[in-house]
Formats: structure tokens, sequence, C-alpha cells
């Protein structure tokens, strides 16, 4: 379990953004990214709209955002682990505080996600994401 959770702080890390990058900082950075996940993945962002079904698709994603939003911030509120008997798989739910600026837009909200976690090759990588309930707060 402490492999996983090193794995998400690790991606946690690479996805923050302080400022708008030009696109070969954006490229670099939507790299490491999209090496957090598998080949074939499957994202649903169900309220957003957000649906992707391969890694490149997603590092495609990470350069768009990264050249055009002026920030992206996760703070990580609660985690929850769930590994698979055989030891190759796992669940964490996740709550976090997302920051959004950029493009006439500024959005804070608390989200949940689920990531489905495979191990591949000694490493633990992410084959799913998809959205839980949005959670909001007063």
């Amino acid at each position: 379990m402490r492999a996983i959770r090193n794995s998400f702080n690790r991606l946690v890390e690479d996805v923050q953004l302080e400022e708008r990058e030009d696109v070969i900082a954006a490229g670099l950075a939507a790299r490491g990214i999209a090496a957090h996940f598998t080949p074939n993945i499957r994202v649903r962002i169900s309220d957003l709209a957000f649906d992707l079904d391969r890694r490149s698709d997603l590092q495609a994603a990470a350069i768009h955002a990264r050249s055009s939003l002026d920030r992206f911030w996760v703070d990580v509120g609660d985690t929850h682990v769930d590994v698979a008997q055989d030891r190759l798989s796992a669940v964490m739910d996740v709550s976090a505080f997302v920051t959004v600026n950029g493009m006439g837009m500024r959005d804070e909200t608390w989200r949940g996600v689920e990531l489905k976690w495979d191990k591949v090759d000694g490493d633990w990588v992410i084959s799913a994401v998809q959205s839980l309930v949005t959670i909001e707060h007063p």
C-alpha cells in the first residue's frame, strides 16, 4: 500500500501547475503525468463530460491544460486504498480540493475520484479514473 501512496503522491506533485507553461515545458510535464497511467486507460469525469480511453489522449489533454491554464492545484483530503487479495490491483478513493484558474474561468471545488491501480512490471500505475459525487461545501 505504501508503494501506491508514493506513486499517487508523485502524480499529485506532477499535475500541480503554478503558472502557464510554454508548449515545450507543457509537453515534458504531460509526458511525466502520462507515465503514471497504463497505455489503455479509462478516464470518466461525468460532470465535466471528460472521457478518455488512451494514455496519449490524456497526455494531449495535459499539454493543452498546462499551456492554457494559469493555475491547476490539487489539495488532497482523504484517501482510502483497498488492495486486491492477489496484490496485483487496488482501488483508491480520493477526495481533493481542486483549483483551476485560466481561460476566463475560476473554479474551486471539492471532488471525489476513484482510481484503479494495476501492478505492471513491478510498478503501480493507474488503469482507470472515475468521478465520484462532487462534494459541495458551504
